[in-house]
């Protein structure tokens, strides 16, 4: 009898070794799974902060190109100012730069164009009062002017 309680307590020796055993090695692939695990997390947030940098060189290029719209619509809006004003320049001249001379006619064949008509004003200086002033000179004429108090003031125009 106690060969066979014998052979059942080595039996279940054998049985709890066997299932140490495998207790064993699943806790060895637990490890070996844990450590990928850690691996793999340690990646992804590799990877994560290389997503993070990417991300934010992409906002800063974003910034940049907006920036290089604006400027760019601020160089077509100054270059569109510059069409527009050349263009009414043109149409200017070739629509009121033309006067009729005859208003029996008023034809634009028979219209002049106000350059052949324009002269340019005579620019004269006017002096007031000064003690040296020279008599002179060409004197075109001589004003004299009263303030509210009655004092009277001289204005001579002299030609340039």
């Amino acid at each position: 009898m106690i060969t066979e309680k014998e052979n059942e307590v080595k039996q279940k020796a054998l049985q709890t070794e066997k299932t140490a055993r495998e207790v064993h090695q699943k806790a060895q692939e637990i490890e070996y799974t844990a450590h990928n695990v850690e691996i793999h997390a340690a990646n992804v947030f590799q990877h994560t902060l290389t997503i993070d940098k990417k991300a934010q060189e992409i906002g800063n290029n974003i910034e940049i190109i907006e920036q290089k719209l604006n400027e760019t619509k601020m160089t077509n809006n100054d270059l569109d100012i510059e069409e527009l004003h050349r263009r009414l320049i043109q149409h200017y001249n070739n629509t009121l730069n033309h006067v009729t001379l005859s208003p029996l006619n008023p034809s634009f064949d028979s219209a002049t164009s106000l350059g052949n008509l324009y002269a340019t004003p005579n620019i004269f200086r006017v002096q007031m009062n000064k003690p040296t002033l020279k008599r002179d000179d060409p004197c075109y004429s001589n004003f004299q002017k009263k303030d509210d108090q009655g004092k009277s003031t001289e204005i001579s125009i002299y030609k340039d």
